[in-house]
């Protein structure tokens, strides 16, 4: 569902006219509330680039929310706090021949500064857009949004004092199962089968 569709949704499940500009804010807070629970497959990100002969500090990609991994030509590199990097010698002898990296606003950094054109890759977790434009789209499947209407209905009635905010509130942690059911479903490993008889 789009913003409009989320929107209209909101109304039927509460049965309440309500201002577009606040339902905007109750289905973008649930969004955002539901997309920190935990690491949701669809916020899987990955950013390549490759580094600057001299160049220490790179942007963050504009969605980013939470970095996982960073490899340099191939080799993981390990997080560091920025007042440790610079404390550091730039020397690479000092760094055991691998990157570190630090974060800092919208950046990141590495240390030694590279010296030449490396690979980098970051995988990370993405922010849920906010939803302005009645067009606009959450990353979450299609197939769970119904749990942003049940969360926001939930927070709309727990504002009015209304007891449905108890069952909205069950009905997105049902929702809640299924999503967490479909992602441990997603990352179990494919079972060898193995027909009778078929054993040395």
């Amino acid at each position: 569902m789009n913003l409009t569709q989320l929107m209209s949704a909101l109304d039927r499940k509460t049965g309440m006219a309500m201002d577009a500009s606040a339902k905007v804010e109750w289905i973008n807070e649930a969004i955002q509330a539901i997309s920190t629970e935990r690491d949701w497959p669809w916020l899987d990100g990955l950013d390549s680039f490759n580094t600057a002969d001299g160049t220490a500090s790179y942007d963050n990609p504009s969605d980013w929310m939470r970095t996982r991994l960073i490899t340099v030509a191939g080799a993981p590199a390990q997080r560091i706090d920025i007042a440790d990097g610079d404390a550091y010698s730039v020397a690479f002898d000092d760094w055991r021949s691998y990157y570190h990296y630090a974060l800092e606003g919208n950046d990141i950094t590495f240390y030694p500064t590279p010296t030449a054109v490396l690979a980098v890759k970051h995988r990370y977790v993405k922010q849920e857009p906010m939803l302005d434009d009645g067009t606009d789209t959450p990353l979450m499947p299609s197939q769970y949004h119904q749990a942003i209407v049940s969360y926001a209905a939930a927070r709309v009635m727990e504002r009015m004092s209304d007891p449905r905010a108890q069952t909205f509130d069950s009905e997105y942690e049902r929702w809640k199962k299924r999503m967490l059911d479909a992602t441990a479903r997603g990352q179990q490993p494919t079972r060898v089968r193995v027909r009778a008889g078929g054993g040395l």
